[in-house]
């Protein structure tokens, strides 16, 4: 893949969330009362630089705190796509999460 390609397209979709998908975007997709009935088995895995929310890690902690015995991960310098930004930590957590 061309990392001139790939830079470009992420400054290209920082820029749209910037700039249109804020007011496309409500703070919260879920309510609390929502999340409260997801059942686990439940893995969320949130990149610390996801434009889609201003508070990654309060995502994170607020679904660990909503869905008990749930897996939660934070992936440090990683934006939206996580398993573009890190395949391999993302393909071993699934799998660590399934066995």
């Amino acid at each position: 893949m061309n990392p001139f390609l790939v830079e470009q397209s992420v400054v290209g979709l920082k820029g749209y969330a910037l700039t249109r998908a804020p007011q496309l975007l409500p703070p919260d997709v879920f309510t609390d009362d929502e999340l409260a009935q997801v059942r686990p088995p439940a893995l969320l895995i949130v990149g610390d630089d996801d434009w889609t929310t201003t508070d990654a890690a309060g995502a994170v902690e607020r679904f660990g705190r909503l869905v008990p015995d749930a897996a939660a991960e934070l992936i440090p310098q990683c934006g939206h796509v996580v398993f573009v930004d890190h395949p391999d930590r993302v393909v071993n957590r699934v799998r660590e999460f399934l066995a």
